[in-house]
């Protein structure tokens, strides 16, 4: 499915504000209710990533959309700073069907985020075995939830900051979530599925790695929805100020 609506390829980082990006939140709270939550800290953060956004091109009204839509999914509507493993054995045979093949195998993992984590991610990523503890050390933190010892060393080294070595950082630092959020858009090719709008083939470039995957994205359609949403209130001519 691709988003169906015009560029403007004027900055719009400008247009950001906090109801704005609190009426993207499940049932669109104002902005005073969670500006000292998590959430509110996320928001606080972005709007004040002029800088970061702009230098990875993340300035067009289009690109801005696709970034919030996939970030606010990835980090569960701004709510989680790291990825969370506490999985039920149906949800572990559903997410890795290859791993846990049968429910005995699930159920020995079940509601255990470091053990789940150990295993699902051994030997992938350049993580270590199982017994390593890479899995659960470089599980996905962060607003795009950044994965493996691979990726925390590849945005180390763009960043200067020592993520491999400190992987806590990025769920401790939102400045840094959103460094490494804007860098990992443009690092991965993100921004010309961007601008063609393309929020399917985008989704499953993050969530899947490869943007022709034959297998949808993790909550794809509400992906595609988000950006969507996005896209056309950075689009309005002016903006719903609830909170005066």
């Amino acid at each position: 499915m691709r988003l169906h609506t015009p560029h403007n390829h004027a900055s719009s980082v400008s247009k950001l504000s906090p109801d704005l990006l609190a009426s993207l939140l499940p049932n669109e709270p104002d902005w005073p209710d969670i500006c000292h939550s998590v959430q509110g800290e996320h928001i606080t953060t972005l709007l004040n990533a002029d800088d970061i956004l702009k230098a990875e091109g993340i300035t067009t009204e289009v690109r801005l959309a696709h970034f919030l839509g996939q970030c606010l999914i990835e980090s569960n509507f701004f709510r989680a700073t790291e990825e969370n493993l506490n999985y039920s054995p149906r949800g572990l045979r559903t997410t890795w069907p290859a791993r846990f093949p049968s429910d005995s195998i699930a159920r020995n993992y079940a509601r255990q985020p470091e053990r789940i984590a150990n295993y699902v991610y051994a030997d992938r990523m350049e993580n270590g075995d199982e017994a390593s503890g890479d899995g659960w050390r470089f599980r996905g933190r962060g607003i795009i939830q950044l994965t493996g010892r691979r990726n925390y060393r590849r945005y180390a080294d763009l960043t200067g900051l020592p993520l491999e070595k400190h992987p806590d950082s990025l769920a401790n630092d939102m400045n840094i979530s959103v460094l490494v959020a804007a860098k990992f858009f443009t690092q991965n090719n993100l921004i010309p599925l961007a601008d063609a709008n393309d929020a399917k083939r985008l989704s499953r470039a993050i969530n899947r790695g490869n943007p022709n995957s034959v297998y949808p994205a993790h909550r794809e359609a509400d992906r595609i929805q988000l950006s969507k949403r996005a896209l056309s209130l950075l689009s309005a001519p002016i903006f719903d100020q609830r909170s005066g």
